[in-house]
């Protein structure tokens, strides 16, 4: 074998190699970023639930100028009393699950975050699946331990009107 195929075979070696390490160095480098770690789940929560309840409504078929908090404790008014919007065409539980999935999927699901929303009434043992007032949940499989939870109670005249929030914490 003659010095220039050796040089040749050298360099092809050595090209190789470092083809092999820069693979390696991508992987480690291009990480996909962490939105929220698990810590941050409670304060994303609670910051949510808060804004989510203190937020002003401008909503004409219903109520103009309302927190949605106000909606929602209009929301355990007994049936036999008013508990219609404007229009007579839906309750305030109804609008008011218009309104919350809305900004669920518009706040939540860009950050690929799982949840679960219940609004409850009376107490929090009817805050299961299927027996909640209002229920968004992300996807058809529940959160099981794994899961940051926020409650938000809501005093009305009518009892106390629970609101909870879980976060799923891994997939």
């Amino acid at each position: 074998m003659s010095r220039a195929q050796t040089e040749m075979i050298g360099l092809a070696i050595i090209v190789l190699i470092m083809i092999i390490g820069m693979v390696f160095a991508m992987k480690f480098l291009i990480k996909e970023p962490k939105i929220l770690s698990d810590a941050g789940d409670k304060q994303v929560a609670t910051a949510f639930l808060n804004t989510l309840l203190s937020d002003k409504l401008e909503v004409n078929e219903c109520k103009v100028g309302v927190e949605l908090k106000e909606l929602i404790q209009d929301c355990s008014t007994p049936p036999e009393l008013p508990n219609r919007c404007a229009d007579n065409t839906i309750t305030y539980c109804q609008k008011a699950e218009t309104v919350i999935k809305g900004i669920l999927e518009g706040s939540l699901k860009p950050r690929k975050k799982e949840y679960e929303f219940y609004l409850c009434s009376k107490d929090l043992k009817n805050c299961a699946p299927g027996k909640a007032v209002i229920e968004d949940v992300s996807n058809q499989r529940m959160c099981r331990q794994d899961k940051t939870q926020v409650i938000y109670p809501l005093p009305t005249e009518y009892g106390t009107v629970f609101t909870v929030l879980n976060i799923c914490t891994k997939s």
